[in-house]
């Protein structure tokens, strides 16, 4: 909660004074101070009840502040919105017309999430001004908690209990003798009328609701707080009904796992004593592997014998939802189940679910569940708690403490290989070929020496994309330079139609703010995340490298051709430029420069690194050295200098009318930037005066260039190339 003293509050009374001294207040001041009002309460984690002096500070903008909320409600994700919707109620009186008709507009257009969250807002207003009718009209909402919210105010207001049943529609025949109350309330006679449907109607109607069960499979070795901490919380937000707990089985033996009775009495014991969880050893019961839509199918039977109709849902994690669509069942389990995305850790599982079209296609099954908490607890830390004489208590249920201590469990690590490497051959020899750089992720187990060139790492941290350097130019933009290439990245992000140069200063550090990213600008374009990856941050991040880290660069291959092998990695896993699930690996993004432009060498497909080039480099080489010119697949020149992306060319055929382009303001520390009239010049930059610009073995240097776009330094905006 800001303090007393803050200097926006100041700044909003100053504006509010100025207005009744009949002079006319800074608008474009007090949107600005709206806005970070409105950021400053949806980044809390408190209701509105405890943010009541920015509500308060908030109301004092009147019109300007609701016309701020809905400028961020079109943009905000699903759980913002409905928080929005509460503060539009708070923010109401006095400019119900005004509201309202924005409300209406909402309501004509074709967007069900705002629609949703407008319906929410005019329950709310209705229940505050205590009006029944504009509660009926929410009793139709298309989502089950605005109906419950609308049924409640109305009885509420009404004093009485109506039999309507709000997980059906409003038109139902059910629900005809109830509404038809309500609009006529009160009744002008007595309302004995109401309450003669017989008791026995109640108990049907419940056997014929569809209950909501979750069932969580993993291996639960054992059991810890953050399974029934995920599991409690879908219990209270009534997001399902019920939550069964079905243990990982080991019938073959493959995986180093404490023995399935000992990890299935831990469960009962976690469960005992907690209401909507219970426990199913139905996978246990099996003598070979069972995949996750053959034990969703078995619970859906156990379920059926007590209920006459349920939902069930698969909870899983962001890792395990990035895998999903490699799974042979994915299609058959989506199209019969939901999924619960149950996050742990800090990556966003919006931009997993989006990330693939697999995922993307059925995203209307994928449920993203926001915990209240981020707390990133492992099994695998509770066993090497255990096994080095550490504490855990506080971390799992004490009647599961005092059973691993009675067994005697976990008191030795295991020994197995993790999971994703348990099913690769282990290398009985080093294939021959030149030597090369490798890529790894960081928990992978390799042959040779792991380097960890993060910001974490300890003597390689300097190649992270963090490290402040300065004097990195700024791509797009003249006489610009920004001072990590983490910063240059974060501050080109457009966010309501602004970037912050800010973060260009200091070290590189993440953006945190509301609202959805738009793109990155470039010149006067606005990029998608793929072709900014592109165009900005991959050679922003080689200029870093060639211009400031060559001792480092010498150093690792100082190291390869002393025979060792080097594997590098950082926090990130994602190699592929195009895969938008997660941020993109600087470790991959040197590794390929390493081993192209500086080992000069090209791994075949299908080896360890992800960028290898296709079986037609060959043919195209062997033309080129026989003097041909040179062409492409497709018939085309392939050019060598510049290295100008495809996209770029196509932009510069185009009518002037037909690019895209768009002004981008500047969030800066109250300097508004001009926009940009034209474009930068493909592949080419201004040089910082002063500045190194020496590339390794620049005599021995390769200019010939495919065209395959799977590589990092091909098709990207090169500001070497001068």
């Amino acid at each position: 909660m800001d303090n007393p003293t803050d200097p926006r509050l100041d700044a909003a009374r100053e504006d509010i004074a100025a207005e009744n001294a009949s002079e006319k207040p800074d608008t474009d001041n007090a949107a600005g101070l709206c806005r970070t009002l409105i950021g400053d309460i949806l980044q809390s984690g408190d209701s509105l009840d405890a943010l009541e002096q920015q509500v308060s500070g908030l109301s004092a903008f009147g019109e300007t502040a609701i016309k701020e909320v809905f400028q961020v409600m079109d943009l905000a994700w699903e759980p913002d919105r409905e928080k929005l919707a509460d503060l539009l109620v708070e923010l109401s009186p006095g400019h119900e017309d005004i509201v309202r008709e924005a409300l209406e507009g909402i309501l004509a257009g074709s967007d069900e999430d705002l629609k949703t969250a407008a319906v929410r807002t005019l329950a709310g207003i209705g229940a505050r001004n205590e009006r029944i009718t504009e509660l009926i009209g929410a009793l139709g909402a298309p989502e089950e908690r605005v109906r419950d919210a609308a049924l409640k105010g109305i009885t509420a207001i009404a004093g009485t209990d109506f039999d309507f049943n709000p997980s059906f529609s409003s038109q139902d025949g059910e629900n005809e003798t109830a509404l038809q109350s309500m609009r006529n309330w009160p009744p002008e006679i007595t309302e004995p009328e109401i309450e003669a449907e017989p008791e026995t109607e109640s108990e049907e109607t419940k056997s014929a609701d569809a209950v909501s069960i979750a069932v969580y499979n993993a291996a639960f070795d054992p059991i810890h707080n953050f399974h029934l901490w995920a599991a409690q919380h879908l219990l209270n937000e009534k997001i399902v009904d019920k939550v069964v707990f079905v243990p990982k089985g080991n019938p073959k033996g493959e995986r180093e796992i404490a023995p399935d009775m000992d990890r299935l009495t831990m469960l009962r014991l976690a469960t005992a004593q907690m209401d909507g969880l219970e426990v199913s050893d139905c996978e246990l019961a099996s003598t070979e592997p069972v995949r996750s839509f053959e034990v969703l199918q078995a619970v859906e039977k156990q379920c059926l014998e007590t209920h006459k109709e349920i939902s069930l849902s698969l909870i899983v994690g962001q890792e395990t939802l990035a895998r999903m669509p490699q799974w042979r069942i994915f299609n058959q389990l989506i199209e019969n189940f939901n999924v619960l995305v149950v996050p742990r850790g800090r990556k966003d599982p919006e931009r997993i679910a989006n990330g693939t079209p697999a995922l993307r296609k059925n995203r209307s099954s994928i449920r993203i569940v926001r915990l209240p908490f981020e707390f990133a607890l492992s099994s695998s830390y509770i066993r090497d708690c255990v096994a080095d004489g550490k504490s855990i208590r506080l971390l799992v249920p004490d009647t599961v403490l005092d059973y691993i201590t009675e067994k005697g469990l976990y008191k030795t690590r295991y020994k197995s290989r993790p999971p994703y490497e348990r099913k690769r051959k282990p290398a009985t020899h080093t294939p021959p070929g030149p030597k090369m750089f490798h890529w790894c992720g960081p928990h992978d187990s390799v042959r040779g020496t792991k380097i960890d060139v993060s910001s974490q790492g300890a003597e390689f941290s300097s190649l992270s994309p963090f490290t402040k350097y300065g004097k990195i130019p700024v791509p797009g933009m003249d006489d610009t330079y920004a001072d990590s290439v983490e910063g240059l990245w974060q501050g080109l992000k457009v966010i309501h139609g602004r970037i912050d140069t800010r973060f260009f200063e200091g070290r590189g550090r993440k953006r945190r703010s509301y609202g959805r990213i738009e793109g990155h600008k470039f010149g006067d374009e606005l990029l998608d995340y793929v072709e900014a990856r592109r165009l900005i941050y991959v050679p922003s991040y080689l200029y870093m490298v060639k211009n400031y880290c060559t001792e480092q660069v010498e150093e690792l291959v100082k190291r390869l051709n002393s025979g060792e092998e080097i594997h590098l990695h950082d926090v990130e896993t994602n190699p592929d430029i195009e895969d938008t699930s997660s941020p993109l690996s600087h470790a991959a993004v040197l590794v390929d420069y390493l081993n192209k432009e500086v080992m000069r060498v090209r791994p075949k497909r299908g080896g360890a690194d992800h960028r290898n080039e296709r079986d037609e480099d060959a043919g195209r080489k062997k033309h080129r050295r026989r003097g041909g010119a040179g062409r492409t697949r497709t018939g085309e020149r392939s050019e060598s200098a510049g290295r100008v992306s495809n996209k770029s060319r196509r932009e510069k055929d185009k009518p002037e009318e037909t690019r895209q382009t768009g002004n981008f303001p500047v969030d800066t520390d109250g300097v508004e930037e001009e926009p940009f009239d034209k474009r930068m010049p493909a592949g080419k930059t201004r040089q910082p005066s002063g500045q190194p610009n020496e590339n390794l073995n620049e005599e021995n240097r390769d200019t010939s260039s495919s065209n395959d776009s799977d590589d990092f330094l091909e098709n990207v905006w090169d500001p070497e190339n001068m």
